[in-house]
């Protein structure tokens, strides 16, 4: 099993930033470019899915490329902003991307 050295935390207003496993300070990873709606907002998967596409953009790709990702979110309606988030990092060249959430709603 490999070792995930960063991890992705988004933190309302700050930007999303690395947490390195050494006592290194954050680094910027990923940035919002686009000034859309509250996910919380829509109800839709569909629309979830559109409102997060573009988003973000990798801040420093050559920090991302070949290193491990863990994305962290509190809480995952669709996964639309954790997957726009990894396809981000991926497309940056990071080597792998997992996901953790402190929380997943239900359909009714």
């Amino acid at each position: 099993m490999k070792k995930v050295t960063k991890a992705v935390i988004p933190a309302a207003g700050l930007g999303t930033r690395v947490l390195p496993a050494t006592k290194a300070m954050p680094q910027e990873t990923l940035r919002k470019i686009l000034d859309n709606p509250p996910q919380s907002g829509l109800e839709d998967a569909d629309a979830r899915r559109a409102n997060v596409l573009g988003a973000y953009e990798a801040v420093h790709p050559e920090r991302i490329a070949g290193k491990r990702f863990l994305l962290v979110d509190d809480i995952c309606t669709t996964g639309s902003t954790l997957g726009e988030a990894a396809r981000v990092l991926r497309q940056a060249g990071a080597a792998d991307v997992l996901g953790l959430t402190l929380a997943v709603t239900r359909e009714e």
